[in-house]
């Protein structure tokens, strides 16, 4: 990932916090700093079954689906 496409994504991220928080840019700058930057292929498992997922996820384009398979397989 190249340095401008994280600060696009820096500031759309922002752009959600203002939606709920106003935070300036000295704050926020803190705060992405605990964020990891990670972009998917289409059709990459984000979580697996049956392992603990300690992340939460911010999708700033696509979109993902979300599958749950019973006892039975179906």
């Amino acid at each position: 990932m190249t340095y401008t496409e994280k600060d696009e994504i820096s500031y759309k991220l922002l752009e959600h916090f203002n939606r709920f928080v106003k935070t300036d840019s000295l704050d926020f700058h803190e705060i992405i700093n605990h964020f990891e930057f990670r972009q998917l292929n289409k059709k990459e498992m984000v979580a697996e079954a049956r392992k603990i997922c300690n992340y939460n996820h911010f999708v700033l384009s696509g979109c993902l689906q979300m599958f749950f398979v019973d006892k039975k397989g179906n």
